[in-house]
């Protein structure tokens, strides 16, 4: 919602397996990417609840970074599991590198920051998640932050978004939850009771959020101009 993270990751997967075409020629960049794709949609069930992965990926992402890699070298009869955690390594070193806030991020959460208290709800493991608060500098915009790997449960279980309510002592209804995936986030956060911005630049039914903004800084004028309108005039002498 606040970063570029897919297409940081998507440069991180490029370079990374250009790379290692070149150091093992047998192999190809393209080649090595879709048989990453495919080993990461197969682990994705075991790092959900109940999945054999779980309990190692809420603590450390580097665990099952290093497990999709050994698949995927193992596709190509490659059984090296020192190869296999030096890429995921390196995998999430040019991850972060290019990994940015979206160039009006910073100037909207310092501008909403002045007015209202501000929480971050984020899946994923434990450091990794706190490595990216770091690297994006977004920290200290943030009087609450729940990551999925901290509190034990993630979006779109209603129990975050409640407690994430609860630390600024409001009710659900009086919370919005501003996200950018559909099920995990906007859906989520309905189902929680808390208002809605969708932020995406794709066509979608509007009806999904109370309100579907393409940028941050349209959220930004749209919170302020409900707030603006909910604020009743003062009386004659006041």
């Amino acid at each position: 919602t606040l970063c570029n993270y897919m297409q940081a990751a998507r440069e991180a997967r490029r370079e990374l397996f250009r790379e290692l075409a070149v150091e093992h020629p047998q192999l190809t960049a393209e080649d090595l990417y879709r048989v990453w794709k495919e080993e990461f949609k197969r682990l994705l069930p075991e790092v959900r609840p109940g999945g054999a992965w779980r309990a190692a990926y809420l603590v450390s992402g580097s665990t099952t970074r290093t497990e999709n890699m050994r698949r995927t070298l193992e596709r190509f009869g490659i059984r090296d599991d020192r190869l296999a955690a030096r890429l995921a390594e390196e995998y999430n070193a040019k991850r972060l590198s290019h990994l940015a806030p979206y160039p009006d991020a910073e100037a909207v959460l310092a501008r909403l920051s002045q007015q209202y208290p501000l929480g971050l709800i984020t899946n994923g493991p434990a450091d990794t998640q706190r490595e990216e608060i770091r690297v994006l500098g977004i920290g200290k915009w943030f009087s609450h932050v729940f990551i999925e790997g901290e509190f034990g449960i993630g979006k779109p279980d209603p129990a975050i978004f409640h407690a994430a309510a609860d630390s600024v002592r409001a009710r659900a209804e009086e919370v919005l939850f501003v996200g950018n995936a559909l099920e995990h986030d906007i859906r989520g956060a309905r189902r929680a009771g808390l208002q809605t911005c969708w932020l995406t630049q794709e066509e979608v039914d509007p009806h999904e959020a109370d309100y579907v903004a393409e940028t941050l800084t349209e959220i930004a004028d749209w919170i302020e101009s409900r707030a603006a309108v909910s604020v009743p005039d003062p009386e004659p002498g006041q």
